[in-house]
């Protein structure tokens, strides 16, 4: 036994820092306490981390309570307080221990979709939202269909494809772009026509469609298009003729013993020359240019022709001595040139200072009759000694003009489709009208009634660079120069048939005919060749000049008219055919025509030219007030909100437009001018609500000067029937080819889509 007294105490175990009776230095500290030695205090109690107090008393300290900036969790952590501690925990979307923390892939833990982006709202929340080009919650996107909603912008004349998110634009067949914006490629909406088909426009609407159609003289379907047999129809020619069927057309061709006269055969009595026909008397009718009891030529004849800076004359046949010069200027370079032979003058284009001048035949009196300034590049002339007019081409402006003899009422008449035109001749006794296109892509020789109308080509192969044309009336040919082919050829002008006269011909420039001669001039040669027309080579050239330099252009037989310009019947001779402005030969008839820049408008006394009228006469603007309306009745008899007040052109507040009572049996719209107006032309559009969908389809035009007896506007003897409109918002304007002078004007549908309705406006003054 130890008998050493402390062997008899209990030992309890004894904390680091504190005194054997459990204390530290006489104090208790807190169970969340220490008991601190080293302090420079001595011995005091401590709180543990995570507590606060004196030691003796230990709080537990709240670590998530502190500043934004002394978190002690990561910024997209939660902090949770424990007893002496704490735990962060990475919030919705995060992952990580608490104290770092990145994005998890989700939206605050939601999926978003494949097609959707997480993004901050207004708000400050993130969510989910579905791209461009999808529509949902974002947790689920379905694709936005463009094309099916129509909220696409491809272009008209493209196709919508629909893509997830997106759509696309392609560009239909015939056209080419980025679908956006579409052009036509040069086909018919895809299809390239045949040869012989036109692409034909089908309808007026903002999209219209294009089909192949087949000319005159072909069928099919217009991709392939097979020549019409019209011999097959014994009746297309006349008795005693043989049909033979051409491409595209046919001729008719008279028996042996008998010649075509008119539009039937007759015998030929084989006595008459140049053309001249036979008459059941055995006496000759001979053509325009010809006279005497067998078609001969009367009276003096000359050549006259263009070289160089020169226009000289050559008696026909050429006899010693007999040459002269007309007109001479040094620098200048006279082309075209023809003769009036009733006043006995020359006419000729001068192309270094761009004017048309004319002389006497012996050169006095010469004056410029069109200046330089009014036209650019006038090259071929002709003289229309009958009607006493002129006509010319202009190779800058790609123009034919017509003009009286001293260049006064100029007026353009063909401007379209014209490349580099270059000769022109005239044949007034017939109306009719012949020019050359010295196009290298697309030559062609043209012939028009001598007003511009009924237009038409007459060859376009074989064809290069045709220079000169001539009229030959004893074969009914119309001869060409060819400087393209070295050619002399002739068309047939009535079967078309065409024949190559002289071949080679190294460089053929203007070209005439006399008494069955043709006379031509040779730039390469430098002289005047010469050839029967029943002839194979030349005969001797003409080669005797006044000088010596400068090519020769154009060249013109001429003689007096003597008994021919009497025996041929001339509309335009008696008060010039009742016009004030330019009386126009064509085919059997003539027209009257104004200079450019006016307009033509018939009075009972003839007609009279009048600056252009075409200006808006006040529907849109209110000038026509709507006590000048009226109508024949109004949609549920409501005339003052559907009546004719409301029928004015794009009258949009509603109600759009005028609308007659359903059913009305005989609707009109009537407008009264107040006094007597010259309308020149009509515009239409729908009733403007697109729901009701109500427009007028045709509609006929009646006039009165008194309000009680109205008359229909009529045009070449017929009412016309105006075609209107196809939808609601189109403006469709009908041109009035005879301008109508009248103070009351109705408009009377005769065809309409589900009721009538309309806005109006008129053109005239």
């Amino acid at each position: 036994m130890n008998n050493n007294k402390a062997d008899n105490l209990l030992l309890c175990p004894i904390q680091v820092s504190y005194s054997a009776d459990g204390t530290c230095a006489g104090v208790r500290c807190h169970p969340d306490a220490t008991c601190k030695q080293d302090t420079p205090l001595g011995p005091v109690c401590v709180c543990n981390t995570g507590y606060q107090g004196d030691g003796r008393k230990c709080t537990d300290v709240d670590e998530c309570a502190t500043d934004d900036d002394d978190q002690p969790c990561h910024v997209e952590a939660d902090c949770v307080n424990t007893v002496g501690s704490f735990n962060c925990s990475c919030k919705l979307g995060f992952e990580g221990d608490g104290f770092l923390c990145k994005p998890d892939g989700t939206c605050r833990g939601i999926v978003c979709a494949v097609d959707a982006d997480c993004v901050t709202s207004s708000s400050g929340d993130q969510i989910c939202e579905c791209k461009s080009g999808f529509s949902g919650d974002g947790r689920y996107c379905r694709d936005i269909d463009e094309c099916a909603q129509l909220t696409h912008k491809c272009h008209r004349k493209s196709t919508c494809v629909n893509r997830p998110g997106t759509y696309l634009c392609r560009c239909k067949p015939g056209y080419f772009g980025n679908g956006f914006n579409c052009s036509s490629d040069g086909t018919c909406e895809g299809v390239v026509c045949d040869f012989n088909a036109d692409c034909v426009t089908l309808n007026n609407s903002a999209d219209p469609e294009k089909e192949c159609q087949c000319k005159p003289g072909y069928a099919g379907e217009g991709v392939i298009c097979n020549d019409i047999n019209e011999c097959l129809d014994k009746s297309v020619c006349p008795d005693k003729a043989d049909c033979f069927n051409l491409d595209g057309s046919f001729m008719c061709h008279c028996l042996p013993g008998y010649k075509m006269v008119g539009k039937s055969c007759r015998k030929d009595c084989n006595l008459c020359q140049n053309g001249g026909s036979c008459t059941e008397n055995n006496t000759c009718l001979c053509p325009p240019g010809f006279s005497g009891s067998r078609c001969q030529w009367h009276g003096e004849a000359s050549l006259i022709f263009s070289k160089g800076n020169s226009i000289q004359r050559m008696s026909l046949p050429p006899r010693p001595n007999n040459i002269g010069v007309i007109y001479q200027r040094a620098g200048a370079v006279h082309v075209g040139v023809d003769y009036d032979c009733v006043e006995s003058r020359v006419y000729w284009t001068e192309v270094t200072k761009g004017v048309i001048v004319r002389a006497r035949y012996d050169g006095s009196d010469m004056e410029v009759i069109v200046n330089s300034g009014e036209i650019a590049s006038p090259e071929g002339i002709a003289v229309d000694w009958l009607g006493r007019n002129i006509y010319w081409t202009d190779s800058w402006l790609d123009a034919i003009e017509v003009a009286k003899l001293n260049g006064s009422h100029r007026r353009t008449l063909i401007s379209s489709d014209l490349v580099d035109p270059r000769a022109i001749i005239v044949d007034p006794p017939n109306g009719k009208m012949y020019w050359a296109d010295w196009s290298r892509n697309r030559p062609k020789i043209e012939v028009a009634n001598m007003d511009g109308t009924d237009r038409r080509v007459l060859v376009t192969s074989p064809l290069s660079l045709p220079n000169g044309l001539t009229l030959v009336h004893s074969t009914n040919e119309l001869c060409y120069s060819d400087a393209g082919m070295w050619a002399i050829s002739c068309v047939n002008l009535g079967d078309l048939s065409m024949r190559k006269a002289y071949h080679p011909a190294p460089y053929p420039f203007g070209i005439t005919s006399f008494n069955r001669t043709l006379f031509w001039t040779d730039w390469k040669l430098g002289r005047i060749q010469r050839m029967g027309m029943n002839s194979k080579i030349p005969d001797k050239p003409l080669r005797s000049f006044v000088g010596s330099s400068g090519k020769i252009f154009d060249i013109k037989a001429v003689q007096p008219c003597g008994r021919t310009a009497a025996a041929v019947k001339n509309p335009c001779a008696a008060k010039n055919g009742g016009c004030l402005g330019l009386c126009l030969l064509k085919s059997k008839s003539y027209s009257c025509s104004c200079p450019d820049g006016l307009h033509l408008v018939r009075t009972v006394n003839g007609t009279k030219c009048q600056e252009k009228c075409n200006g808006a006469l006040g529907m849109e603007s209110g000038f026509i007030m709507d006590q000048q309306l009226s109508a024949h009745s109004a949609w549920n008899d409501n005339r003052a909100r559907y009546g004719a007040s409301r029928a004015r052109l794009y009258q949009n507040e509603w109600p759009q437009g005028w609308s007659a009572q359903k059913n009305d049996p005989s609707p009109w719209l009537q407008i009264d001018l107040l006094l007597d107006r010259t309308v020149t032309a009509v515009a239409t559009q729908g009733y403007g609500n697109k729901k009701e969908k109500e427009w007028v389809k045709t509609y006929v035009l009646m006039t009165s000067r008194d309000g009680e007896r109205w008359n229909a506007y009529r045009e070449g003897g017929r009412k016309r029937i105006f075609i209107g409109n196809v939808d609601t918002g189109s403006v469709v304007r009908n041109e009035l080819k005879m301008p109508l002078r009248t103070r009351w004007l109705r408009i009377v549908p005769r065809s309409w889509n589900n009721n009538v309705g309309m806005r109006v406006e008129l053109y005239g003054c």
